[in-house]
């Protein structure tokens, strides 16, 4: 089964070596991982905006060849997930591909957020209820792992692997998505 790696892993100053290792990390468990930077895309457009659009198309492409995604859903420049990885799981979902998520970040969405003037969700969730809910109503929750020593804890590398397993399991017993 292929599997899209989503997540702001690709923003690390280490993203190849974070996305080969999670690469080999699905293969041990029966899964062909895509990462978005593999190698496979290397836009020559004439312009940054250009090359922002051949980007997305690329990544839709993967996406869309994929079986199923492991969702990097640990909070990036702000409390809540990486906006782009944010879209990537409303489009697997919508597109009927199942999503497992992980995050390094063990605290609830209230935890993350600064009170002010706005309402703040309070559905003892660990993110926005959109991204909660929809991972719930595919059966699944979003492991959660911190990784307090790790050289990227960004990378969830932890939760991940727990990630990866879930689905390995899940697959043996059904047989099939």
């Amino acid at each position: 089964m292929r599997a899209y790696l989503a997540g702001p892993d690709v923003f690390l100053p280490t993203a190849s070596e974070v996305g080969a290792d999670k690469v080999a990390l699905c293969r041990a468990y029966g899964f062909d991982g895509h990462f978005p930077l593999d190698g496979s895309l290397r836009p020559d457009e004439p312009t940054l905006y250009d090359q922002g659009l051949a980007i997305y198309r690329a990544n839709l492409q993967i996406m869309a060849a994929c079986d199923l995604a492991f969702v990097n859903l640990t909070p990036f420049r702000g409390p809540s997930a990486d906006a782009g990885t944010v879209f990537e799981l409303g489009w697997l979902v919508s597109a009927g591909k199942p999503v497992f998520a992980y995050s390094s970040d063990t605290r609830p969405y209230t935890a993350r957020v600064t009170p002010d003037a706005y309402a703040i969700e309070r559905h003892q969730m660990h993110d926005n209820l959109m991204l909660d809910a929809a991972v719930a109503e595919q059966g699944w929750h979003i492991v959660a792992v911190p990784e307090p020593d790790a050289a990227e804890p960004l990378a969830a590398r932890a939760a991940f692997e727990q990630a990866v397993q879930l689905a390995a399991t899940r697959f043996s017993r059904s047989g099939s998505l």
